[in-house]
């Protein structure tokens, strides 16, 4: 038996741990995210099936070696990006080590502890009783039809094509218009030595740092039409002091040799910067493969709410009185909590890492909209992502809430009424325990329906993705201009929460 038969569920009792296997499944295909799938298929052909802990390992020590391990060769002996200060150094990098040493290890384990949890998941519909047995041919049809959509190549071509773009588009742009250096290109100035050349950047990178800081220090003071006024008259300003010099500097000129022109013009040597070894390769092979994780997450998850829906749309067999208050149906809510481990990985290779980046290299407010933008968009879009596609059950739970409701009014207004016509006509001595307990039944019944959630979602679960979301931007706790003491006891409580 292979082991995915081994995992396929069925409609018998639910397992008392994850770990163990539920029973042979009434379906012949199983539920799985992941499985054959083009990822899985290539770490197939080296013999990494990714089923034991060795293999886990073994996966993120490939992609480490192959995006972190080649380009820290590269800026060692090619490139000689391995020295210098924060920005020109790849080891001082603060994204680097998010990105390739964290993030995309995390994405690894995501996939195996979710992968795990989904396909339970889809079993424990089956096992828990609430698909009706007419419906299992629309249950093999969708897991059929899941089948097929993980194994087709076209939206895993699709993710590397992005991702390919999205690396150019983040590179290139970035070091053409950036003055200050990186570790990414290796500045040319004719005539001039490599150390002459990254001197005159560092003098410009530096300037244009202390004017920014100047002009936020400004625009801080000035407020609506008196901020555009000032921003309008240091336009005209810098406009006319370059006319004059233009003009100034004409004069000077006239009757002078090119060669001397060219020497008055010397003072800001021109600059330029070209893509080393160690840029190409990040843009190339480093980013792409990054990009192509969490794009490839982002199709993995669009597959899994589309399988939310296809089970909402069955009529299920949920039952009000269930012990988990959400009709037979609470497994989803714990399933969901599981994607938190997708969400950290995505904030600490995407978010923190590129926020960080540009606080501590590019120097960055933390007013600017491209420091505090996606982090709000992350916080509030992250749990909200994995919550929303639970409210396709809500119809289906509504509606057995509210038949469960009509009810119990009915049958305990009669129990009521008999209840009070035994209690007042009682005499003294005639024990009434029996009916007292029938009584509290009752009352536990109605509370415990009551209490029944028409989303398969509690507060606990949700908790768990904020808890992981703001994990993701613990890195960044470093940057807030906060007292010492505070940030010890920001990192010591999400530690507890964690």
């Amino acid at each position: 038996m292979t082991e995915d038969e081994a995992r396929r569920p069925s409609g018998g009792r639910l397992p008392s741990r994850p770990s163990q296997h539920l029973p042979p499944s009434p379906t012949r295909v199983a539920f799985s995210l992941f499985e054959g799938d083009l990822v899985n298929r290539i770490f197939s052909s080296f013999g990494i099936h990714g089923r034991r802990a060795v293999d886990l390992i073994a996966r993120i020590l490939i992609l480490i070696s192959v995006t972190w391990g080649v380009l820290a060769v590269l800026a060692v002996f090619v490139s000689k990006v391995a020295h210098g200060p924060a920005g020109e150094n790849f080891f001082l990098d603060f994204a680097a080590y998010l990105q390739l040493l964290i993030g995309l290890p995390l994405f690894v384990i995501a996939e195996r502890v979710i992968g795990e949890h989904t396909r339970e998941a889809a079993g424990y519909f089956l096992a828990a009783g609430v698909i009706p047995p007419e419906e299992l041919p629309t249950i093999e049809a969708t897991n059929r039809k899941v089948e097929q959509l993980r194994k087709w190549i076209v939206p895993d071509l699709v993710c590397l094509a992005l991702a390919v773009v999205l690396a150019v588009v983040t590179i290139l742009p970035k070091e053409e218009s950036s003055v200050c250096i990186s570790w990414h290109t290796t500045p040319r100035e004719a005539g001039a030595s490599l150390a002459t050349a990254k001197d005159h950047l560092r003098a410009e990178c530096e300037e244009k740092r202390t004017q920014a800081e100047k002009d936020r220090e400004a625009g801080k003071k000035l407020k609506g039409p008196e901020r555009e006024l000032q921003e309008a008259a240091q336009e005209l300003k810098s406009a006319a002091g370059e006319l004059r010099a233009s003009v100034r500097d004409g004069k000077r000129s006239e009757g002078k040799p090119a060669d001397e022109q060219g020497k008055a013009k010397g003072a800001h040597p021109e600059v330029t910067k070209k893509l080393n070894f160690a840029g190409w390769w990040t843009m190339l092979v480093t980013l792409p493969i990054l990009n192509y994780w969490w794009l490839r997450w982002i199709w993995k998850i669009a597959l899994w709410s589309w399988f939310l829906y296809r089970m909402s749309r069955v009529p299920l067999i949920l039952v009000p009185t269930h012990p988990d208050a959400t009709g037979g149906i609470g497994f989803v809510s714990d399933v969901q909590t599981k994607f938190g481990l997708a969400i950290l990985a995505f904030g600490i290779s995407n978010i923190a890492s590129t926020v960080g980046y540009e606080l501590s290299i590019e120097h960055a407010p933390w007013s600017l909209h491209t420091v505090w933008a996606p982090l709000v968009f992350f916080v509030i879009g992250a749990p909200l992502v994995f919550t929303l596609p639970l409210f396709m059950f809500t119809k289906q739970l509504y509606r057995v809430k509210k038949r469960a409701r009509e009810e119990l009014y009915e049958r305990m207004g009669d129990r009521a009424r008999i209840f009070e016509d035994r209690w007042r006509k009682v005499e003294p001595s005639v024990s009434f325990n029996a009916e007292l307990l029938q009584w509290h039944q009752l009352r536990t019944l109605y509370e415990h329906v009551e209490k029944m959630r028409i989303v398969p979602f509690d507060l606990r679960s949700f908790a768990e993705l904020l808890v992981q979301t703001l994990g993701a931007l613990v890195p960044l706790l470093g940057y807030l201009n906060l007292p010492e003491p505070v940030l010890n006891v920001l990192e010591h409580g999400t530690k507890m929460l964690h």
